[in-house]
C-alpha cells in the first residue's frame, strides 16, 4: 500500500463528509470515496451498507451529548486515540442515559441533564460524574 495514495484518499473522504454534513452534498460521492478507501487496505470487505445507514441516519447531529454537539461528525471517525477515547466518554453517556430511562431512575431531565443533590455530607450527582463525600 502506498503512503502517498492512502494519504490522498483518506483526505478525500474527510473532504467529502464535511461537505455532506455542511453543505448537503449527496451520499454516492462520499461514499464511492469511502469504498476507494477501504478497497486500498481491505479489498475483501465492503462496509457499504453500514455506511450509507449511518450517513443517512446523522447519529453526531441526533446526540444531545456534549462530545457529539462539539466533534460532530468527527466522533463516528476511527481516527487516533483521542478520537476514539471521546467516543468511548459518549458511548458511556449514551447508557447511562438508557439505563436511568429504562429503569425509570429519577436524576435526568428532558435534555440529559443532571440534577444535583446533597445526602449528608455527600454529593450525589444523579446525571453525570459522582463525587464522593466531603472526608
Amino acid at each position: 500500500m502506498k503512503q502517498e495514495t492512502a494519504r490522498r484518499l483518506e483526505q478525500q473522504c474527510l473532504q467529502l463528509i464535511r461537505e455532506f454534513d455542511s453543505s448537503g452534498l449527496g451520499m454516492e460521492p462520499l461514499l464511492s470515496a469511502l469504498r476507494e478507501y477501504e478497497e486500498l487496505y481491505d479489498p475483501d470487505k465492503n462496509h457499504d451498507a453500514a455506511y450509507a445507514e449511518t450517513l443517512q441516519d446523522r447519529p453526531w447531529k441526533q446526540c444531545s451529548c456534549d462530545i457529539c454537539r462539539k466533534l460532530g461528525y468527527h466522533v463516528i471517525l476511527f481516527r487516533g486515540a483521542e478520537r476514539n477515547r471521546r467516543r468511548g466518554f459518549h458511548n458511556t453517556w449514551t447508557f447511562y442515559r438508557r439505563l436511568h430511562r429504562e429503569l425509570n431512575l429519577p436524576g435526568l431531565d428532558e435534555g440529559g441533564k443532571s440534577s444535583n443533590q446533597r445526602v449528608g455530607n455527600t454529593a450525589v450527582t444523579t446525571g453525570g460524574w459522582t463525587h464522593d463525600s466531603v472526608r
